[in-house]
């Protein structure tokens, strides 16, 4: 009720279809949108680590499929992805920003290099530590 989610009209499953192939991002939507992900971000323990200082993290490695995954095509929403889960509650993207592109802008903005592996390498990832001011 805090995000008065219940104000919101919505589809009736399963007849979604229509819904699910609009385009909702309203700038009402969007708002809500960052409203609930901000809330919804609990850092347990922080230890002056975040933000990131440019000055000091010359090089960023990224590690993990889940940096460069897009979004499930899949309109039932049978389908999860890493950013809407599967089932009732899935919501088709049209327009994301996965979190290594994400990265890469703010990166080249403040002429930090990034290194990337989305492979299951332990190797490789551990080379990469090493080589980066700071893992992700």
């Amino acid at each position: 009720y805090h995000l008065r989610l219940d104000q919101r009209q919505g589809c009736q499953p399963p007849a979604c279809i229509a819904d699910m192939l609009k385009d909702q991002r309203t700038p009402e939507s969007l708002q809500l949108a960052r409203e609930a992900a901000a809330k919804s971000i609990v850092l347990l323990k922080n230890d002056g680590l975040l933000p990131l200082d440019a000055a000091s993290v010359r090089t960023l490695a990224v590690i993990g499929i889940a940096a460069s995954a897009g979004p499930s095509r899949e309109l039932t929403g049978a389908a999860p992805d890493y950013y809407a889960g599967g089932g009732s509650g899935h919501v088709s993207a049209k327009a994301v920003v996965t979190p290594i592109e994400g990265i890469m802008g703010r990166a080249k903005a403040a002429n930090v290099s990034v290194l990337f592996s989305p492979e299951h390498d332990a190797a490789r990832a551990a080379e990469m530590a090493r080589q980066a001011g700071a893992v992700l």
